[in-house]
């Protein structure tokens, strides 16, 4: 459970920070 809840969060983290730098660079 504790690895998925983790996983899940990371995952999420990633893709909002790549989307945050595509934002700011377009």
């Amino acid at each position: 459970m504790r690895t998925v809840s983790f996983q899940q969060y990371d995952q999420a983290h990633l893709m909002a920070r790549i989307h945050n730098r595509s934002s700011k660079t377009t």
